[in-house]
């Protein structure tokens, strides 16, 4: 029994190493993420761009729906009333 005991000893002892390097890891992985977190977006690459100036054009004609001309007549107002016969 007395080895046994002497073993356990041993082993008890270098626990304190474990919980060192559990420490530093744990601060370690703190570091990383906040250099992550904080680092300016330029730095991975990500940019910017302005947005572009786009012309747009008109070419005149009725404005509402792009539908074909199907409904060009419906949008326009009576001008007289035709009596049903």
């Amino acid at each position: 029994m007395d080895v046994v005991s002497e073993v356990l000893v041993a082993r008890s002892q270098s626990a304190d190493g474990l919980n060192s390097m559990v420490g530093i890891s744990v601060m370690a992985h703190v570091v990383v993420l906040a250099a992550v977190v904080l680092v300016p977006a330029d730095w991975w690459g990500v940019t910017t761009k302005e947005p572009e100036t786009i012309l747009q054009v008109s070419l005149g004609g009725p404005e509402g729906p792009r539908d074909g001309g199907l409904a060009t007549l419906g949008g326009r107002p009576i001008q007289q009333a035709v009596p049903i016969e």
